[in-house]
Parts: C-alpha cells; sequence; structure tokens
C-alpha cells in the first residue's frame, strides 16, 4: 500500500536535466503521482541518515536559480517533509550525492526502500543495479508507478497480506489493529502483525500495540478477559522484547482497520498519539483460508482516519463507550474498569 521513497540531493540539481522545462516537468509530475488531490498520497519519503537527508535537500532547493523550477521544487520538497520517515545512519557522513546514494543503498539493504530516484551520473558511478534504483528521467514512466496505489487485492495469504502493510508497520511508533475478531477467530492476523512489526534491525524502535476486538455479549467478562491473556502471552513467545500491548473490547462494530501513527510530545512533555496512516480491509488472512480468494484493501483517507481516531483512539471515545482494558505498560494483565452507556 505505502510505498517508501529515497531521493539523492542530485535530484533537485540543474546538471541532472537537459533543460529547465524537462527539470520543471518532471517535478510537477512526481509531484501529481506523490500526492493525488483526489486520495491519500501512497508514499513515505526516507529521511536518511536520522533525519538529516531532507535538511540538505532544502539547501540546495534554495540555490536554485530558475524561479519557477524554485517554487516547484520547493513545493514538492515541502509535500515530501509532510510524510518523510526517519532512518538510521548506515555509513560515514555523506558529502557527495555518490554518497547519499550509497547511504540509501545500505539502508536499502537494512531494510528495504520502494524507490531509490537518483541522477543518471551518480547510478553509473555507483555501479549497482537494483531493481528498485531509477535515475529521475524514468519517474516520467508508466513502469516506474506499477504497483504504487492506494487500493490492492492480496489474496488471504498472511505473507502476502504483511508485504503491504511492511512500510506502515516499520515506521510506526504505536500500531492499533481494529478487528472485531481480533481475540477470537482471526488472531493468526494480530500474531503476524506483530511478529512483522516486532521484527526491525537496531536503530528502529520497537512499536506499541492496541488491540481491538468485539465485546461479545454471549460470554462474561472474565471469559473475555482470558482469551485477552491466552492472546497476549502468545505474542509474548513471538518476541522476548519490551512493547506495549493494551487489549480493548467494544460493543457490536463490523469494519477491520489497521492505523498507525507516532507520537508527539506537548509542552507538558506528556505523550500524543498522532494517526499517520491506515487501511481499511474487507477480510484478512486467517488459518485455514482458501489462499486463492482475494480481498479488497484501501488507504483510509483523513476524513476515515478522523473517524477510527474518534470512535476509538480517542480518551473521550473510551469513557463513554463500553470497554475493557486489558494490558499495561509493565505487561501485566489488569482488569479496567466496565464502562455503561
Amino acid at each position: 500500500m505505502l510505498t517508501e521513497f529515497a531521493f539523492t540531493p542530485g535530484v533537485f540539481e540543474r546538471e541532472s536535466y537537459e533543460s529547465d522545462k524537462v527539470w520543471s516537468d518532471t517535478l510537477r509530475a512526481l509531484a501529481a503521482e506523490m500526492f493525488p488531490r483526489t486520495g491519500p498520497s501512497p508514499v513515505v519519503a526516507s529521511d536518511l541518515f536520522s533525519g538529516s537527508l531532507l535538511p540538505e535537500i532544502r539547501k540546495q532547493v534554495r540555490r536554485i536559480e530558475n524561479d519557477n523550477v524554485r517554487f516547484l521544487a520547493d513545493g514538492l520538497l515541502t509535500k515530501i517533509q509532510q510524510v518523510a520517515v526517519q532512518r538510521p545512519g548506515m555509513r560515514n557522513w555523506p558529502e557527495s550525492d555518490l554518497d547519499w546514494f550509497q547511504e540509501s543503498l545500505a539502508s536499502h539493504r537494512d531494510e528495504p526502500i520502494g524507490r531509490i530516484v537518483s541522477t543518471r551520473s551518480t547510478i553509473e558511478s555507483g555501479e549497482i543495479s537494483d531493481p528498485s534504483v531509477y535515475p529521475v528521467e524514468d519517474t516520467n514512466e508508466d513502469k516506474f508507478w506499477n504497483g504504487i496505489g492506494m487500493s490492492s487485492s492480496p489474496h488471504l495469504i498472511a505473507d502476502e497480506q504483511m508485504n503491504l502493510l511492511r512500510t506502515m508497520l516499520l515506521h510506526a511508533d504505536w500500531i492499533a489493529i481494529i478487528n472485531p475478531y481480533s481475540v477470537d477467530n482471526e488472531r493468526a492476523f494480530v500474531r503476524a502483525i506483530y511478529a512483522n512489526a516486532t521484527t526491525r534491525k537496531p536503530g528502529y524502535d520497537v512499536p506499541d500495540f492496541e488491540i481491538h476486538g468485539q465485546l461479545d455479549g454471549r460470554f462474561e467478562a472474565s471469559s473475555q478477559q482470558s482469551n485477552a491473556e491466552d492472546l497476549k502471552k502468545s505474542l509474548a513467545i513471538i518476541h522476548s522484547i519490551e512493547s506495549n500491548i493494551s487489549i480493548f473490547f467494544w460493543p457490536k462494530f463490523l469494519d477491520r482497520y489497521v492505523v498507525a501513527g507516532t507520537y508527539t510530545s506537548t509542552s507538558s512533555e506528556v505523550k500524543r498519539k498522532k494517526i499517520r496512516w491506515g487501511v481499511s480491509m474487507s477480510h484478512v488472512a486467517r488459518d485455514n483460508d482458501q489462499p486463492d480468494v482475494r480481498t479488497s484493501w484501501h488507504l483510509m483517507q483523513k476524513d476515515g482516519l478522523r473517524h477510527v481516531e474518534s470512535k476509538f483512539l480517542s480518551a473521550e471515545s473510551r469513557e463513554s463507550i463500553q470497554s475493557i482494558e486489558i494490558g499495561s505498560s509493565d505487561g501485566s494483565v489488569r482488569r479496567a474498569q466496565r464502562k455503561v452507556f
């Protein structure tokens, strides 16, 4: 669903293009494809070397002499910064475009990057052949955008579905799995997400988890707490790591979502969740499913994310809607007070 891009500074240099017109046309086309007006952006952008790449590109943009090109480059870079994700540094400080290209490749070998965009001269100097590497002029070709979009139809195969979610799971500080059957017959999907998201190389922090399931009136709360405890224990077996896991039960709902984001700090240094990405799903992989069946998945737009945030993630919703929370930061299990309408 989300595709990660990495640009080298040379993409924003005049020498990389035949003319100012070709340069401006390329930047305009990139902005249109990466940030469509009618839907969510299907991309994130690598800010390599722990957030040092994009400030370096910003310096380059300020040096552009052509006013029109500088305006387009500045607009594109501003949008790129809005979808940026940081990656840890892999090599010595990059001094040249070739150094940044080598840095992107090293990071790509650590955790794959969907598209690495550089200049043709830099790529040829690097003597690298990799299907994820493209010279900037190839971004005008249809093949460059194959597989990048707001929707997908994965089979009921866990690995295939996890590959679609990987970029989001890798860069999230927190992940919320919202599925009425997450603590019932779709636990396998929850375990697959947890295993994927907690498999991270050094330099990537382990995310916190929220698992939201349906409060089934046919069962006592103690029975559902037991199911939640069993699920949490099964997750703990996957990795012996420090990951906060909270499990919530809600009144009946039908939709399946995986949403994720980062933390921001308030003036009082309190961490607050910022929702950045979300995927809605018609069905998810379960044990013993027919693998040839396709499903319908979609990146969520801002209004959909706001709806999920208001209904499931906000403190207000947890105060006013019946729910049971199980789990705490120290990994113990506790029974939360039941809220009644």
